[in-house]
Formats: structure tokens, sequence, C-alpha cells
């Protein structure tokens, strides 16, 4: 005897939508413009600038760790609960190093955020700082050289940054740090562009980020489940009661 087989119903889970946004952590948020959002800076530069800085620090830290633990265990071998000092301070040291990638970290995505370039139709806009920022606007006819540069850590990361020479500014190099090789060789290109125009006399036009059309989504219909029609039986007919024989009259 076959078993029957049963047929369990699809079950589909329901979207579970939060009634509320959650709150953005304030100052991260990132100050575009037309310029940044068509020649965006890449995230990484913030591991970057954190790995950089932050690196360092813990590294002289751990140094320190490794040269005075050492010591305090040789010179102090009669201190009572020594293994107990020795492993305070290494758990010390270790959520110091902790503290300072943190801190660095998130001043780094402030940084980030508030990091702010935009070139307009007559200058180069930079501005950037944490928490005091400082802005400068370099004239496309003071513009003498624009090269990409590239150090150890950019190459570990896959960055480049771009640098302006200018007669303004002689002593401070400006440049833009944190850009991916594309964005780096759009940007070179167009300022290039942008300061041949201006010897030209011709109008520099800003860039502007290219529009991403949505593609509508195709949304399908669900199939309608259609009941299987009862077979049709035939109609019940009542049979007919025979007619009884008639009695003659007496």
């Amino acid at each position: 005897m076959e078993t029957p087989k049963i047929k369990m119903p699809d079950i589909k889970m329901p979207d579970i939508k939060l009634p509320v946004d959650l709150p953005k952590i304030p100052g991260m948020e990132v100050d575009m413009s037309p310029t940044r959002a068509a020649f965006p800076l890449s995230t990484k530069k913030i591991m970057k600038k954190t790995v950089k800085y932050a690196g360092l620090a813990i590294l002289i830290l751990f140094l320190f760790g490794g040269i005075v633990l050492p010591i305090i265990a040789s010179v102090g071998s009669k201190i009572k609960y020594l293994g107990l000092i020795l492993g305070l301070l290494s758990f010390g040291i270790f959520i110091v190093a902790i503290v300072i990638f943190a801190a660095v970290y998130f001043y780094q995505k402030r940084y980030f955020g508030k990091y702010f370039y935009d070139f307009t139709a007559e200058c180069i806009m930079i501005r950037k700082g944490a928490v005091t920022q400082n802005e400068i606007a370099i004239p496309y006819e003071h513009i003498q050289d624009v090269f990409i540069n590239q150090d150890f850590i950019d190459k570990l990361f896959g960055l480049q940054d771009l640098h302006f020479s200018s007669v303004t500014y002689s002593e401070v190099e400006p440049h833009i740090d944190g850009l991916t090789k594309g964005s780096a060789e759009a940007m070179r290109t167009f300022i290039i562009d942008a300061i041949d125009k201006k010897k030209s006399g011709e109008k520099v036009v800003p860039p502007v980020a290219p529009v991403v059309e949505e593609t509508p989504a195709v949304v399908e219909a669900a199939p309608v489940a259609v009941a299987e029609a009862a077979p049709e039986t035939a109609p019940v007919v009542a049979a007919e009661k025979p007619a009884e024989p008639e009695v003659p009259a007496k």
C-alpha cells in the first residue's frame, strides 16, 4: 500500500520594517558637493589614516610594554603578586591600544565626512578639518602643475593623491587625498582642460555626477490557486409511485 504524499504549503516570511528610522551618529554626515559626487573619495581613506596614525601609537605602546614589563619582572622578582601585577599591566596596555584605535578611527571618519572640495567655474575650493576647518580657493589661472602622488600606504590600499602646484600657495601644497585611480585621473584631466579653457577665454563647466536611471522593478503576479470543480453528478429524480387499480362501483 502506497503512503499518501502530503504537500506542505509554501510559507513566505513577511517583510519586517522598523516603525522608525535608526538614529544617525551626529557629526558623521558627509559634506557633499557636485564635484565630490562626480569624483568621490574612497572609504578606504578612513582605514588608511587610522592605520597610519593609530598604528604608530600602538607600536610605540607595545614596544614600551615589551621593554618595561621584563625590567619589572627581573627587578621585582621578590614582589608579592608579581604575576598578577604584570598581567594587569599587560591587560591595561591592550585596552589602551583598543581605545587609541577606536578614537583615531572615529576622528578620521568625521574628517572624511567634513572633507569638502568643489570645482566651480572660476576656481577649486577645498575645505578640510574634523574640528576646525580651513578653506582655500585656487583660481585655475594660478595652477602651474597637476600631478598624482602615491606613498607606500597608498599603494597598500589602492589610493592616490592629487596635488596642485600654485603660485598662491607656495609654502603649503594643496592636494586632495584618498582618491581611487579612476577619480584621480579624471580630476587631473578636468583641471588641465579647465586651465586650457581659461587661457583661451572659454567657459568652464563644473563637473556633474552622472545620473543613474533606475530600472523599474518588474512585479510578478502571484499565481492564483484555482479550486478544482467537483465532478458533475446526474440529477436525482424521484421514482414515480405506481397508480392503484380502480375498483368498480357496486
